[in-house]
């Protein structure tokens, strides 16, 4: 039976601690100089931003941000920075000095080839089925210059969640959780090759492996 899982309930709010090893990936790209440009003037995108959990770090890092997420997450209203109001208009109504920063839908971004340096996916792969995975793997590619880095960062072994693991929430490659009329979906990649090699199959190559047993942390550099 299919179940309509929805991920945008996975994301953590937008308060939540940011995952530490954005930080940990960003400055590894700045002290290997692995863009031929300066960091400020790179133009990153944020693909499956959540509830913009990690907007401040970026900000911190970047001028130029493309903030992605399905119409649904980013039309919601929901509470962003202690405020009601949803992604789109916290974005849209936000006047940062010498920041450029846009929202756009998965299926716009899809459709998109914006010539990005960087596209960041963090916490997104374990908590989406298979096809999407698929589809975010293909736009960010298209989305990526020559050469442009895509950091790929998934937590990984948090026993608290594979406790509930059980076989009778087996979905897909891993588990689905039912609450409330809403099914969230968890794969844990034990094993990162698992993730690894349908992105170099798409046309990246491995630039770093920063992983730790609890978290993947990869940056690859779009060749095709």
């Amino acid at each position: 039976m299919e179940i309509k899982v929805d991920s945008s309930y996975s994301a953590q709010p937008s308060i939540a601690k940011p995952n530490p090893f954005i930080i940990k990936a960003i400055e590894h790209i700045i002290n290997r100089e692995l863009l031929a440009l300066n960091d400020k003037d790179a133009k990153v995108a944020d693909q499956g931003c959540g509830k913009l959990r990690h907007f401040n770090i970026l900000c911190q890092y970047f001028n130029t941000i493309y903030f992605v997420d399905t119409e649904s997450q980013l039309s919601r209203h929901q509470t962003l920075f202690g405020l009601k109001t949803n992604i789109r208009e916290c974005i849209n109504n936000l006047k940062i000095n010498g920041k450029s920063l846009s929202v756009l839908s998965d299926v716009d971004f899809t459709c998109s080839n914006l010539n990005l340096d960087i596209i960041f996916d963090l916490c997104v792969f374990d908590v989406v089925l298979p096809e999407i995975r698929k589809a975010i793997i293909f736009s960010a590619h298209k989305n990526l210059r020559k050469d442009g880095l895509f950091v790929v960062i998934i937590p990984r072994n948090d026993q608290s969640i594979l406790d509930r693991c059980k076989p009778e929430n087996k979905y897909f490659d891993g588990f689905i959780f039912q609450h409330h009329g809403v099914a969230t979906f968890y794969r844990n990649f034990k094993d990162f090759s698992e993730i690894l090699n349908p992105i170099l199959t798409q046309g990246f190559s491995l630039e770093a492996d920063l992983s730790a047993y609890r978290q993947i942390c990869l940056i690859l550099r779009k060749v095709g």
